[in-house]
């Protein structure tokens, strides 16, 4: 049987107020648990007798979680910039290692206890990129892991086989099963609760377009296990053509 246009385009409305109110439940939800801490830390704020320590510890989560918050409406204008085709790439040929270690100068910003090692390999050619986008890229990654995980994180560089560069943020685990790997970067994905320890919010819209930016820059964003039994998220980057070539 054949559908009719009338059925059509119900179909594509109920898609679409469903798209919506996924939306609607992940931006509830990440918004919501920064705020109630907003909100509980500035309360203690204001009651009296509180130690210098006290203050001190409530200014810096509140701090954190408006950081959080900030995160959230950044990937929201991303994916409204991606959707709407406004996005402006600006490309040039830059070192993977310099956008690799500001973004890590960053996330380390994160947890102070924590540090992330890099492993390079030597030679590896400039990549073409938008510099600003790519280290947008890797904060997601990093962020994530830092959040969702405890263990030992590290970040490696190596050559990918197209020509270009591959970063690979390794976490120990534990490993998304492989049916989930290719979900996680859906739109709005919601994770079911027994996979894993990572959290079923907070993960879908920034993968979703981290994974888009990587692609509109000719680049890919994937999620493999790690040799640890862990989680390999890479990034792959083109390389940055010679001085000469091409027409």
């Amino acid at each position: 049987m054949r559908t009719t246009r009338a059925e059509a385009i119900a179909a594509a409305r109920a898609e679409e107020r469903a798209a919506n109110q996924r939306l609607l439940r992940l931006v509830t939800h990440e918004t919501r648990t920064p705020l109630q801490a907003i909100l509980g830390f500035v309360g203690m704020l204001g009651e009296p007798r509180q130690s210098e320590a006290n203050q001190k510890l409530c200014r810096t989560m509140i701090q954190q979680e408006a950081q959080r918050l900030a995160w959230v409406i950044d990937d929201l204008c991303q994916q409204v910039d991606l959707d709407s085709g406004r996005l402006t790439l600006l490309p040039g040929p830059v070192e993977a290692e310099t956008l690799v270690l500001e973004a890590a100068r960053r996330a380390e910003l994160l947890d102070r206890d924590r540090t992330l090692p890099l492993r390079l390999c030597p030679g590896l050619p400039l990549v073409y990129v938008d510099a600003v986008l790519v280290q947008s890229i890797l904060f997601t990654l990093l962020r994530n892991a830092f959040r969702y995980t405890a263990g030992d994180l590290h970040v490696e560089l190596a050559r990918d086989p197209s020509g270009g560069v591959r970063i690979a943020v390794r976490d120990n685990g534990p490993a998304f099963p492989a049916e989930l790997r290719e979900v996680l970067f859906e739109r709005l994905v919601e994770l079911p609760r027994k996979h894993g320890a990572w959290p079923r919010a907070g993960l879908g819209l920034g993968l979703f377009v981290a994974r888009e930016l990587a692609r509109r820059m000719g680049g890919d964003l994937w999620l493999e296990e790690g040799p640890a039994a862990g989680n390999d998220f890479c990034l792959r980057l083109p390389a940055a053509q010679p001085t000469g070539a091409g027409g």
